[in-house]
């Protein structure tokens, strides 16, 4: 991805015409797919993830509810067919209930919602990173170590630890013995709204085996 504040960022887009997974939803995404976005998230694998990224006053609308993704580490094909409830780890914004389409979410809070173990009964946990500030470029560093039994997560905003997961599960274990393999992507993701177009900008993403091998 471009690195400079100044007109360099990519703008992810979404329209109440975007297209999404289903008729619920839409979703606008880059790195998506099975091919190098699988890099770096093996079975034992110990990655860190940078990313900076901005929430556009008047630009920036999160549904209600807890549906706002901004990025993904998408489970595999072969996993989400054990269960389709074992959903990938993901950073996005919570807002408040009730689910209303085509209503702002109020009170947003930028969360990590963290996955994985026995795929057909996730293990499940929520990290928070505080409300979410608009205008503002957030510089986040994600730290996981890749496992399905001896994972674990940290979570850094602007050089500062928020919030870690020591020692949870970061893959599924199917039930044939094989282990989920995710890919990262960059998401701007959402329930149906009919009304709002929103924008998120992402000015750099980075991946790779240490912190410096990312400039974090």
């Amino acid at each position: 991805m471009p690195n400079g504040t100044g007109g360099n960022a990519a703008a992810l887009v979404v329209t109440p015409s975007s297209s999404g997974p289903n008729a619920s939803s839409e979703m606008t995404a880059l790195w998506l797919g099975n091919g190098d976005a699988r890099i770096h998230t093996g079975l034992g694998e110990s990655t860190w993830y940078r990313l900076r990224l901005r929430f556009p006053a008047g630009k920036y609308f999160p549904t209600t509810g807890q549906w706002n993704w901004l990025t993904e580490w998408h489970d595999d094909g072969h996993t989400t067919s054990y269960n389709s409830s074992a959903f990938s780890i993901a950073m996005g914004v919570y807002t408040d209930y009730p689910v209303v389409y085509g209503a702002v979410g109020l009170n947003p809070v930028l969360t990590l919602r963290v996955m994985g173990g026995n795929t057909m009964s996730p293990a499940t946990t929520t990290l928070s990173a505080g409300p979410l500030a608009y205008d503002q470029w957030y510089e986040f560093l994600v730290h996981i170590v890749w496992s399905p039994s001896q994972g674990s997560v940290e979570w850094y905003r602007d050089g500062l630890l928020v919030a870690s997961a020591p020692s949870f599960p970061t893959l599924y274990q199917n039930p044939d013995g094989t282990v989920d393999h995710p890919a990262f992507g960059l998401y701007n993701y959402r329930l149906h709204d009919p009304v709002h177009t929103s924008e998120v900008d992402f000015d750099l993403a980075a991946a790779g085996p240490t912190r410096a091998s990312v400039g974090g």
